[in-house]
């Protein structure tokens, strides 16, 4: 962390970027581009990278200061959402997803290893998780490198998947559940389209295997393509919903479009429960 009093003509801040270098526009004297910001009065402290044989080996990331200053806490109101914040205040540790400004992913990412904090990357929105301390909150939330951070919440199913099926002899069309929305049974319903299921897997059931053409797995922190599986039931029973056949030995699972192809996003383990971050990655 630098340290620099902002006096009138000798202030280095956003205005004076030039060409990812920060510039003092009394003697014009570039030093590294500044990868993040804390204002407290006067003084603005800056995260700088290390250079040379004798840079210093400090995460960027890292606060000195003992406690977080007031003036931190209200830029930090404006970078967290509601319930991360109420965290922070509170003085836990939680897991938080931490969304990069464009340009900054790669950075960010090297300053986590060098703390050797464990993260989970997700690409697709450019953003880490991660377990942090308030103090490395305050730090990365603040930092010029992030554009938002988030609490990855817990989430769960809407409901439990029954023990048994029940199989209801002679009945050869769709149950109640099509009845129930207005619809008539269609042996062609569901042709040409493919459904995401993102939930706690899909089993490969004699109903649906035949139609399950992709199975990610995210509950591990990262993308894992495998073979389909559903250690809590939740998942399936979407999936029937959506594209169970409508024939006798499938009843507890009919479904609306049986001709329909299934993609499995498992997001749930098997007591259920997921993260926020598996969500948004599936």
């Amino acid at each position: 962390l630098l340290s620099i009093k902002a006096t009138p003509g000798h202030a280095c801040d956003n205005a004076s970027l030039n060409n990812g270098k920060c510039v003092q526009a009394s003697t014009k004297t570039s030093i590294a581009a500044p990868l993040g910001w804390s204002r407290r009065g006067s003084k603005a402290f800056l995260i700088l990278p290390g250079s040379g044989a004798g840079a210093s080996t400090t995460p960027g990331f890292i606060l000195t200061e003992s406690t977080i200053s007031s003036q931190t806490l209200a830029t930090l109101s404006t970078r967290m959402d509601q319930e991360l914040y109420r965290v922070l205040q509170s003085g836990q540790a939680a897991r938080v997803i931490v969304q990069a400004r464009p340009g900054y992913a790669a950075w960010m990412m090297s300053q986590f290893q060098r703390a050797g904090i464990p993260t989970s990357t997700y690409r697709s929105i450019d953003a880490v998780v991660a377990y942090l301390t308030p103090k490395q909150m305050a730090a990365v939330c603040v930092s010029i490198a992030t554009e938002r951070c988030s609490i990855d919440a817990e989430v769960r199913s809407a409901g439990s998947p029954l023990p048994t099926s029940t199989i209801i002899p002679g009945i050869t069309t769709a149950n109640t559940a099509l009845a129930s929305m207005g619809l008539a049974t269609d042996a062609n319903g569901g042709s040409s389209v493919s459904v995401a299921v993102i939930d706690s897997g899909i089993a490969p059931t004699t109903a649906l295997a035949s139609r399950i053409v992709d199975f990610v797995d995210f509950t591990s922190g990262r993308a894992l393509r495998t073979r389909p599986y559903d250690d809590y039931g939740h998942g399936t029973h979407v999936a029937g919903l959506a594209a169970g056949q409508q024939m006798t030995q499938d009843w507890g699972i009919q479904g609306v479009a049986p001709r329909t192809t299934l993609v499995g996003l498992k997001v749930l383990r098997a007591d259920g429960s997921g993260t926020a971050s598996s969500v948004n990655a599936a």
